[in-house]
């Protein structure tokens, strides 16, 4: 084999699924990448974070001679292991000591690398205390973390994920709902549960409707899928009003937070301060979204803000 050919170490997995309706969205946050040390991936839970800065980490592994690193937060109850983890994933050992951010920096900071930091929003204060000492120490060691809300370190560009594209509400009879990575990945995950799966025009703007209603975001619509070959297109239409129940049974192998979607809401609301559940639980009795500004009644006269 021509040793120019071996590509540099790394301990990403390899890609069981393709990525769909990503493709200009990996292009931009490649081209952040591309110019900036840490760039940090956000967007609410199941938005698909993870699939994407691991699709980046895989085009981004030529590049790094000495290799392409994930370190798993997920399980971390203790925000003081963000080092060790780190120190883990790239294989460092430290001889005596505390793994403390800034002695697993200095034993980086020659090191042409790319970390990959999963799962940063509950231990986020030491992640990003992790990457400024990371970056401080060496020039040529890359972040890419992926987070509900941004690390606020330091060099940080912030990429935030968008839901899948769904077709509008009066689609027109030409439009092919095939061309909206929402409806691709409906009916890709449904025919991993029924090969046989080939839904005609009546079925597709059904299926049409039901990314709609679950706002493009990937983990509602797979789980969604996975229950296609069940229920029926038209039946888990129906049922979507009880969502929370109807959306569970995730792969057996994913996080907790992955395997329903009230798993997923549960995980954010834990993440929240007291206040900011107060808040919450009060919106949630209003439907649709809200703006932080006052309506224009309320304004003072003259405010600048009224203008559009």
């Amino acid at each position: 084999m021509d040793p120019a050919s071996v590509l540099p170490p790394t301990n990403i997995p390899e890609p069981v699924s393709e990525v769909i309706g990503r493709e200009e969205e990996l292009s931009d946050i490649l081209n952040l990448a591309a110019t900036h040390r840490l760039v940090t991936v956000t967007g609410a839970g199941g938005i698909g974070k993870t699939t994407l800065a691991l699709a980046l980490a895989r085009e981004l592994r030529p590049h790094f001679a000495d290799g392409v690193w994930l370190a798993e937060f997920s399980a971390l109850a203790d925000p003081g292991l963000v080092p060790a983890t780190v120190a883990a994933a790239v294989g460092l050992e430290l001889v005596g000591g505390e793994a403390s951010a800034q002695r697993v920096a200095q034993a980086l900071a020659d090191r042409r690398l790319l970390l990959v930091f999963d799962t940063c929003e509950h231990v986020i204060a030491a992640t990003a205390e992790m990457a400024e000492a990371l970056l401080a120490a060496g020039a040529a060691l890359h972040i890419i973390a992926n987070s509900r809300e941004p690390l606020r370190a330091t060099g940080e560009w912030v990429h935030p994920v968008q839901p899948l594209a769904v077709p509008a509400v009066d689609i027109a009879a030409g439009d092919d709902p095939l061309r909206y990575g929402a409806v691709r990945l409906f009916i890709e995950r449904a025919r991993a549960a029924e090969p046989h799966f080939a839904p005609d025009r009546r079925l597709m703007v059904t299926i049409a409707a039901i990314c709609r209603r679950l706002d493009g975001i990937p983990l509602a619509i797979e789980l969604a899928a996975a229950r296609a070959s069940a229920l029926g297109i038209e039946a888990l239409a129906a049922r979507l009003d009880d969502r929370f129940r109807l959306l569970t049974g995730g792969r057996r192998t994913a996080p907790p937070r992955h395997q329903a979607l009230r798993a997923t809401l549960d995980w954010s609301y834990e993440l929240l301060a007291e206040p900011e559940r107060v808040l919450l639980r009060r919106l949630a009795v209003f439907a649709g979204p809200f703006s932080l500004r006052p309506p224009a009644s309320l304004r003072p006269a003259g405010d600048s803000r009224c203008r559009t």
